[in-house]
């Protein structure tokens, strides 16, 4: 009698929740401003004003004209006088779980325009090389956007999704491949299969109906992060996603990842070389990496040699993580808490040394060439 009474209860208080708390459902708000793209597989809706959810944090979310995450709903001009440099990347670029002023792409959007240099934010999460190449044809070629540099955010993860996620088809569109995992449908707008579609309407159901579920997983999500001196949770460290680079997964997902990848940022070379903009590939760690002490990462060579190779600049912005010994200081001060992405202490740090190191083409003057 008493487990009838509390699960009657349990939904009760749910439906309550669900009418009067509008970030009750997390799911529907992320669809608010993310959808699905028939050329690139996904992107966000242009001039949104409204909040995302990740993790525990509650943040405002802005876009511009173009789609672009942005400290306004402003309209951007396809063509400009200003020096434009356009920043790709995945979930790291785009800053989930910050406002777009305390992202590494709005402090930069901040500090270049004080030098007349725009700075327009095409990350997404999710993203790999394969929707960096088919967005950025897109924006060169159907939209005739101006773009003078392109610096693409190289994730860790963009290996393993281009091997396993993503693939481009014979009419030049990105889409996912038939093995698409269970991880991708929460930021993809709608785009999964069914069989995905059906695990994670129950797991929705569940969370969104139920108290105790809720509140179970919101547990979860606290305890992930370990206390200092203790191993992080796998979810930290990202399986093969996060440690391809190690040997433990390097010939099953690191290899083969790192070719696909290869094939695609090839075509983005071939891309922007035809429309004479300058490339610039900047890499970062994973906890992963720093938990590992990878400094010298697979990562870091693979590209830099890649880099060199096609005469490009690479930004390393590995060793700024690599400072302090202490690798638990470093999980807990630049990273959410049991998550791989950058706080907003991560963010500034990555901010500051991009900063430092990266030299626009047309430094000198900001204006375009």
């Amino acid at each position: 009698m008493f487990a009838c009474v509390y699960v009657v209860a349990d939904v009760l208080v749910a439906q309550a929740a669900k009418r009067s708390w509008d970030l009750w459902d997390v799911q529907n708000i992320e669809r608010n401003y993310r959808t699905p793209n028939e050329l690139y597989h996904h992107d966000l809706v242009p001039l949104s004003d409204t909040v995302g959810i990740w993790g525990q944090s509650i943040y405002r979310i802005r876009t511009n004209s173009m789609g672009f995450k942005d400290s306004s709903t402003r309209q951007v001009a396809i063509h400009s006088d200003r020096y434009r440099i356009l920043m790709i990347g995945d979930s790291f670029t785009e800053g989930v779980g910050l406002e777009f002023e305390k992202t590494f792409a709005g402090i930069a959007f901040a500090q270049f325009a004080q030098r007349g240099i725009e700075v327009l934010n095409a990350g997404v999460i999710g993203y790999s090389p394969s929707i960096y190449y088919r967005k950025i044809k897109y924006l060169l070629e159907s939209v005739d956007l101006k773009i003078d540099e392109v610096v693409v955010f190289l994730d860790i993860s963009d290996i393993a999704d281009d091997a396993h996620l993503y693939q481009i088809d014979e009419n030049d569109r990105v889409v996912q491949r038939p093995e698409f995992p269970d991880w991708g449908s929460g930021w993809t707008g709608g785009q999964i299969s069914d069989d995905d579609q059906f695990a994670n309407r129950i797991k929705h159901f569940l969370k969104t109906n139920s108290i105790t579920i809720r509140l179970m997983d919101e547990l979860k999500d606290r305890l992930l992060a370990p206390p200092a001196g203790q191993n992080p949770p796998p979810i930290l460290l990202g399986g093969p996603r996060g440690e391809w680079t190690s040997e433990r997964y390097f010939e099953q997902h690191g290899r083969p990842g790192l070719e696909i990848t290869r094939q695609n940022m090839d075509r983005l070379v071939s891309l922007l070389s035809r429309h004479s903009v300058r490339l610039t590939v900047v890499v970062y760690p994973w906890p992963a990496q720093v938990y590992y002490g990878d400094l010298n990462s697979i990562q870091v060579a693979y590209w830099q040699d890649w880099a060199a190779q096609n005469q490009l600049t690479l930004v390393n912005l590995f060793p700024p993580f690599f400072v302090d010994q202490q690798r638990d200081n470093v999980l807990r001060d630049y990273y959410f808490p049991g998550d791989v992405h950058f706080n907003e202490a991560g963010n500034r740090l990555i901010a500051e040394n991009f900063l430092r190191l990266f030299i626009p083409a047309n430094a000198d003057t900001g204006q375009a060439q």
